[in-house]
């Protein structure tokens, strides 16, 4: 289940020129949550999912998982046995505890209750429209996996260089797994500390607008803190658009308590 985890929060790089098979929206970590609540319909303990859960959201995840190198998957590599290693969820906690936030009322299982603290309030989730430039790396199908890399541009040269942020997986991939010596060099830190990548959004091409639900108190701390933010897919992990200060791009839109009252109810699968 953390494979699983990592394989939709940070999924192996395909080019669509070549196999002309992309990923496609909503491969995102809202889809997890569908995953859990059909282990619990078909029988799964809710201890058990309720732990896996709470691992990520405290960032404690230690697995035989691997992110994996192969797309499609091949079988050699998902039967290759690894020992136990903890991963770094830190650049993917703004989106997971949001998206859990907002599903709780369908999640039919608890968390360990000493792990709720690490949840936002429903009353601080908001939703927000991130307005971007120009496009780069032109799109060229409709639905392509995109996600909104928020980044510290003091830990990075991400805010001076696209270049840079082509990278990004890989950063990522080689900073993520925490050995017990591990020393917090400057490329662990960024992964730790600088980066957040949010993957549950909707994307208007035409409007240059995405539309996305976080925690009021993170993306304040964005601000506060002179975040960047820019569009990055995340099937060929290309930079999307320029990087533009958090301040200046995102705009805070709707409370989700108040679309709550007005009767939405989220649904988990389609």
């Amino acid at each position: 289940m953390f494979g699983l985890f990592f394989d939709l929060a940070l999924p192996r790089s395909r080019d669509f020129l070549e196999s002309r098979s992309p990923l496609h929206l909503p491969a995102n970590l809202s889809r997890y949550i569908s995953v859990l609540v059909n282990l619990h319909e078909i029988g799964y303990p809710s201890h058990w999912l309720s732990t896996i859960l709470s691992a990520i959201l405290e960032n404690k995840v230690i697995t035989t998982a691997r992110l994996h190198q192969s797309c499609p998957l091949d079988i050699n590599e998902l039967e290759k046995r690894h020992p136990p290693v903890c991963i770094d969820a830190a650049p993917f906690q703004a989106d997971i505890s949001t998206v859990v936030t907002m599903y709780q009322r369908i999640i039919p299982f608890g968390l360990v209750s000493s792990y709720e603290y690490l949840l936002p309030s429903i009353e601080d989730i908001y939703e927000y429209k991130m307005c971007f430039g120009p496009m780069t790396n032109l799109m060229t199908v409709s639905n392509p996996v995109i996600s909104i890399m928020f980044f510290n541009p003091k830990l990075t040269t991400f805010s001076h260089s696209m270049s840079c942020m082509d990278d990004v997986r890989n950063l990522i991939s080689s900073n993520i797994y925490v050995g017990d010596q591990d020393q917090m060099n400057p490329q662990r830190k960024l992964v730790h500390e600088g980066l957040q990548i949010v993957s549950t959004l909707s994307l208007s091409q035409n409007e240059k607008k995405a539309t996305f639900w976080m925690n009021q108190k993170r993306v304040d701390e964005f601000v506060q803190d002179d975040w960047f933010c820019a569009l990055w897919r995340t099937d060929t992990y290309m930079a999307q658009s320029l990087p533009i200060a958090v301040q200046e791009a995102v705009k805070k839109e709707r409370k989700w308590v108040n679309v709550m009252r007005e009767g939405y109810i989220p649904e988990a699968r389609q």
